[in-house]
């Protein structure tokens, strides 16, 4: 907010900005004093005067702008919009992180059968496109050209039905059929709470939460991947998790997207705008 506010074109706020300036300057030659003083009274020296009028003027000033400055962010708190811009045609990313959702078993069966002889993506959409995996393997294709890493956040086994961690390793290996000549990894998010092939329950959206922000901090730390250059697949998963990677995604500098019914991929990039006064 205070970088909206500060360098804005108004007159008001570029006075702000010159008053901060010369507050912090001027503060930091009477500190600069203050400690002088000190130096000159601990080696025998006199200081005649401990608190020159000056310096009070300089602390109270900057006092004062530092209260001024938090009541227009306050202010301005309540002006400040989310914006979000959708990509139809968005650029290409180098890391993607998915939910995977979890085939049911008798789509798990059939995949298992049939995934020696596939041999390409135009085969996998021939023969397995209603499959609920499609949707990221169309994710994958649009930034295939470019993409060095995928991070899966995969589900948990429940009593009645097994989770995507165990189907994984299929996952994986449909990838390389769909893309043979591709040299992106793949590797499954993890953190220091639990064990990577366990998977995650998609109903715990805090736990999506910690280790969809974990994933993606590992990106750019380790994998020195920009955090323009990471998308958030809310696609997959669960309702929940389409919550979770949106809010992960809400950050600054961070974006989102998501496949159409029709298999088209859409980016979302949020922002936050200041409102114009009378604007609602």
């Amino acid at each position: 907010m205070l970088e909206h506010l500060l360098m804005g074109s108004r007159l008001e706020s570029m006075l702000m900005v010159l008053a901060v300036l010369v507050g912090l300057g001027w503060f930091t030659d009477s500190l600069f004093e203050w400690l002088t003083d000190i130096g000159t009274w601990l080696e025998g020296g006199t200081v005649e005067h401990w608190i020159p009028l000056h310096r009070v003027l300089a602390v109270g000033f900057f006092a004062a702008l530092l209260i001024r400055l938090r009541a227009l962010a306050e202010a301005t708190r309540e002006r400040f919009r989310p914006r979000i811009e959708t990509m139809v045609a968005p650029p290409r990313a180098r890391a993607l992180i998915l939910y995977l959702s979890a085939l049911s078993e008798e789509q798990l069966d059939e995949l298992a059968g049939a995934i020696d002889s596939l041999d390409g993506l135009d085969a996998f959409r021939a023969r397995h496109g209603g499959l609920n995996w499609r949707m990221p393997i169309e994710a994958i294709a649009h930034h295939r050209a470019h993409l060095s890493r995928i991070v899966l956040v995969c589900s948990g086994d429940e009593p009645r039905r097994p989770g995507s961690a165990s189907q994984r390793l299929l996952f994986e290996q449909l990838v390389k059929r769909c893309f043979p000549d591709c040299e992106f990894t793949i590797e499954v998010a993890e953190d220091d709470h639990r064990e990577a092939d366990r998977g995650i329950d998609f109903n715990d959206i805090d736990a999506v939460v910690r280790l969809t922000d974990t994933a993606f901090e590992r990106l750019v730390e380790k994998a020195r991947i920009a955090p323009a250059d990471i998308l958030i697949d809310i696609t997959g998963g669960s309702k929940l998790c389409s919550v979770a990677g949106s809010v992960v995604a809400l950050a600054e500098g961070r974006r989102m997207q998501y496949v159409t019914g029709q298999y088209q991929v859409r980016v979302q990039d949020v922002s936050y705008v200041l409102l114009d006064d009378g604007e609602h």
